[in-house]
């Protein structure tokens, strides 16, 4: 288990924990706040945090993870008993807090929100030494759950080395983010340094490989071509010493925030286009787990089986992951036609009765326009970007003014002679002539 978590403001904080690139989002705890809605309740606890004390960052954020086998085996009183064991290490026992699961490509995880200032003394608990009570709440979760022990920096065994992270929680979510793995870094960086002698030669054979030296704020370091920068010792794997000996010729150097101005190391950043089997209750059959490997190797794709998905390969460039109730395009740049008409077919063929498009406006109506293409009736197809906006109508009723321009003239009704009217016309006045 690995615990996360800082002091922080409630600005942007809602977004973050509802973002579209989690599978499914769920609040499974809203403790001591009014507000029914997640957005309503940071923000509650962030006005509870300014106003009862002069503390700049009044929330405090953390998320438990555990590994892809080992957290789909907990339960939800689990992972709540988790998060009290945490608020209670962390001096936050009895203070408001939500509890939010994510579900990020097959994995699920939880994300903690607490206020700080306890609703009742006003007092700011301190949030000092929160690593170390990090790694101890999870040592003892570990051996409570029966869960694999992890040796952290503050919790490893007597005479053994400090453990050290072959990247930074930031660079794990770069590499998300912009497909480039830090593996992949990390051994274009060792080809170029033991394949060289100087400092140039590595500069020249780095860059070769979309790569580029930059000055950060604790010497140099290398920049990637989405435009993350990299420790050289870290990726190394050696002591700064003998990497800052060998570069310590290199002069001239662009910053960090130069190389990223400059265009020269920007990619577009990938993104994830989703389509989820929409179900109106728990009554309705679960769709089935994942179409069968041979489904896809008969159109030509490659496929990887993992333990709860399929990764499908499009392209260079796009990967599908298949969850059986919802499909991910993990690409850079809009999805083609074909894609688009693969995702829709693959849902179609497993039986889903309604279905619903995560990814952006543009790309959500073209899924529509091809769901429609394939057969879904417009009530069957729901957009996650028209949420909370009026539903499009199955059958437009005809303008009247158009109605009245179609429809033939009405004869007059004939007027009875033998009828006197209950308000008859005033006789015309005579003609006066002098």
């Amino acid at each position: 288990m690995v615990i996360k978590g800082s002091a922080r403001q409630a600005k942007g904080l809602a977004e973050h924990l509802l973002s579209t690139e989690n599978e499914s989002v769920s609040i499974i705890a809203m403790d001591g706040v009014v507000s029914t809605d997640l957005a309503g309740a940071i923000k509650e606890m962030g006005l509870l945090a300014t106003s009862g004390s002069r503390a700049h960052n009044g929330l405090y954020h953390a998320s438990i993870n555990l590994d892809r086998e080992e957290a789909p085996t907990l339960t939800k009183k689990q992972w709540l008993e988790s998060v009290a064991e945490l608020g209670r290490r962390l001096g936050m026992d009895g203070h408001q807090h939500v509890v939010v699961q994510h579900v990020k490509r097959g994995r699920p995880h939880i994300h903690v929100v607490w206020s700080r200032v306890h609703p009742v003394t006003l007092r700011l608990a301190r949030d000092s030494h929160n690593y170390r009570k990090h790694e101890e709440c999870s040592r003892q979760l570990e051996e409570r759950f029966h869960l694999r022990p992890v040796d952290g920096a503050f919790t490893r065994p007597k005479n053994t080395p400090r453990p050290v992270a072959i990247a930074s929680h930031k660079c794990w979510q770069a590499a998300e983010r912009t497909g480039i793995t830090v593996s992949s870094v990390a051994e274009k960086l060792s080809r170029a340094w033991h394949g060289t002698t100087t400092a140039r030669a590595f500069q020249r054979s780095i860059e070769a490989d979309d790569l580029t030296l930059a000055r950060g704020r604790r010497g140099i370091v290398v920049v990637d071509a989405a435009g993350t920068s990299h420790s050289i010792p870290r990726r190394l794997q050696m002591k700064a010493g003998v990497v800052h000996k060998r570069l310590a010729t290199l002069t001239g150097l662009p910053t960090v925030e130069e190389v990223k101005a400059s265009g020269r190391n920007v990619m577009p950043r990938k993104n994830q286009y989703r389509a989820a089997c929409r179900r109106r209750d728990d009554r309705e059959p679960a769709p089935p787990s994942v179409l069968s490997p041979e489904w896809w190797r008969k159109r030509c794709f490659e496929v990887k089986a993992f333990a709860d998905h399929l990764a499908v390969k499009l392209s260079p460039t796009t990967t599908l992951y298949d969850h059986g109730d919802r499909m991910v395009l993990d690409r850079v740049g809009e999805p083609t036609d074909e894609e688009i008409k693969l995702l829709v077919t693959a849902g179609h063929e497993r039986g889903w009765k309604e279905i619903r498009f995560f990814g952006g406006p543009a790309f959500e109506k073209r899924c529509r326009l091809e769901a429609l293409r394939q057969g879904y009736r417009l009530d069957q197809i729901s957009l996650a970007n028209e949420d909370g906006l009026p539903k499009p109508l199955t059958a437009v009723p005809m303008p009247e003014h158009i109605r009245k321009k179609l429809a033939p003239p009405a004869d007059p009704e004939p007027v009875p002679t033998d009828v006197v009217p209950d308000n008859p016309a005033p006789a015309p006045a005579p003609e006066l002539r002098p």
